[in-house]
């Protein structure tokens, strides 16, 4: 598409965007299991419907004290974000079950006011989570520790809670320790805080989180370390983490807000399966032929697409570099100019790449030169740099939207 009509397409997109933002009702999907687009601008679709909006507490000792000034911020944030955005929210607060093997029914916190019960008690109160495995009953091969398994909580909540029908889904955790609890590694927080991601993207559901205090919360691990899986977590699922300080009004009623006004709004990560281009390099009329150290010799370099189902647009090669074997530049002439090298060195473009089909190859060729003057005998490396490319992938789908018709 060209520079003009790239143009146009936006400016008709700003004037209907202006007039689209000033609709007030949403369609609901016709699959009820579906809770909307989660990308519209912030506050556009959260304000207007209904949130989902869980609670979770780490319920390590460690949480007993920060308990009153935790619901108090809490509560805090849940009155600015009702005068933000006025949505209609169905809240419930959970701590951290700690037993494997089952849920838990006496809070390690002593008597909450809001925290009442365990994630995995109500979890397995839902008729439809009859013989369920709860990811925080699985023992992980190191590191977990009990009440503090945040991120598989956060996972269990996001695959097994019972979510309203097209209501935006959130989920606020708050702890002071990392996501797999005092004893865990970065190994095995790495691993948890993927598979929370996997569930939560899985099933459109949004994280926040707040880490308390400036410390890791576990020995052997670093701060940074500890706030980056927070991060990680929130930001790949749209969402946002608090990093450091401790619970306040003021710092909540960003976050609820956040968590509720804002709830889809962000993007999100989506994991992209590992995709690799068939490259080759050949050369030669005959099996006798050979390169030599004073030699002009044409070379192709052919790109193949593999995948059935998707096709490499935008391909180009960035530089072409020879070096020794050992990846050393090679030797100059008394000119300067080196003894081998390759014409031209680059850019090479091979546009698009269309998907393979059975008994068809699909492949874009190209050639370039390798020119020798007084080189030395031995081997050398033929490095492509820069291999930049876009996958795309095909797709065909339906949506199905319902409304009601009033008599007029």
């Amino acid at each position: 598409m060209n520079k003009k009509c790239k143009a146009e397409n936006q400016s008709i997109n700003e004037i209907l965007a202006k007039s689209c933002d000033a609709k007030v009702n949403v369609l609901k999907s016709c699959n009820e299991k579906e809770s909307g687009c989660g990308c519209f601008p912030s506050g556009e679709l959260s304000s207007k419907g209904d949130v989902d909006l869980v609670l979770l507490i780490d319920s390590s000792s460690t949480m007993t004290p920060r308990l009153s000034g935790i619901d108090e911020a809490v509560i805090a944030g849940f009155k600015r974000a009702k005068e933000t955005c006025k949505p209609n929210i169905r809240d419930n607060w959970f701590w951290v079950d700690g037993p494997k093997g089952g849920s838990s029914g006496t809070s390690p916190l002593g008597n909450p006011i809001n925290f009442t019960q365990s994630h995995q008690k109500y979890l397995e109160s839902l008729p439809q989570n009859a013989g369920a495995v709860y990811f925080q009953d699985l023992n992980e091969p190191t590191g977990h520790y009990p009440g503090e398994e945040g991120a598989d909580a956060i996972a269990d909540i996001a695959k097994y809670y019972d979510w309203r029908p097209g209501a935006c889904r959130s989920i606020l955790y708050i702890s002071d320790t990392t996501l797999e609890g005092h004893y865990s590694t970065e190994a095995s927080n790495d691993y948890v805080v993927a598979r929370a991601i996997t569930e939560a993207t899985s099933h459109n559901v949004t994280v926040f989180a707040h880490k308390i205090g400036n410390g890791s919360g576990v020995t052997g691990l670093s701060p940074t370390i500890v706030w980056a899986d927070y991060v990680n977590l929130c930001s790949s699922t749209g969402g946002y983490a608090e990093t450091g300080g401790f619970p306040s009004p003021e710092l909540y009623e960003k976050l609820i807000e956040k968590a509720i006004c804002n709830c889809g709004d962000g993007c999100t990560t989506v994991p992209a399966p590992e995709v690799k281009p068939c490259i080759s390099i050949s050369w030669g009329d005959s099996d006798c032929d050979c390169l030599e150290t004073d030699d002009f010799e044409i070379l192709c370099i052919s790109i193949c697409n593999c995948y059935s189902n998707i096709g490499f647009n935008n391909f180009n090669i960035s530089r072409i570099e020879i070096t020794d074997s050992g990846g050393n530049v090679v030797a100059n002439l008394p000119d300067g100019t080196p003894s081998v090298q390759a014409v031209p060195i680059g850019p090479i473009c091979f546009g698009t790449i269309a998907p393979c089909e059975e008994g068809e190859v699909s492949c874009v060729n190209r050639e370039f030169v390798i020119n020798t003057r007084g080189a030395k005998e031995g081997e050398y490396q033929v490095i492509l740099h820069g291999i930049c490319f876009d996958v795309n992938f095909n797709y065909h789908q339906d949506a199905c939207f319902k409304f009601n018709l009033c008599k007029s």
